[in-house]
């Protein structure tokens, strides 16, 4: 029952943060749909493990746009909400 949606390469998305665990992204997803109410309404929580110098992460992601230039307007209206990256996965 795990709120995670699988994307494809290359799929436009922007990351909202990077969190020492899995629950933490997941509050932290719940605490940006309370701040940014209808403009999250229509995304889709990614949230995605990764490795830096040898320490693991999880990278709290928004999926569900058309393009970059999607990701990029979204980012861009809730710059003074929440920091937003626009990002392609790999």
């Amino acid at each position: 029952n795990e709120p995670l949606f699988e994307l494809t390469k290359g799929s436009a998305v922007v990351q909202l943060g990077a969190f020492d665990s899995k629950n933490l992204a997941k509050v932290e997803w719940h605490r940006f749909e309370n701040l940014l109410g209808s403009m999250l309404i229509s995304k889709k929580m990614v949230i995605q493990e990764a490795e830096s110098g040898g320490k693991i992460f999880y990278r709290l992601r928004a999926a569900g746009f058309d393009d970059m230039s999607d990701a990029r307007q979204f980012c861009t209206a809730i710059r003074d909400k929440a920091a937003c990256i626009p990002v392609v996965t790999r």
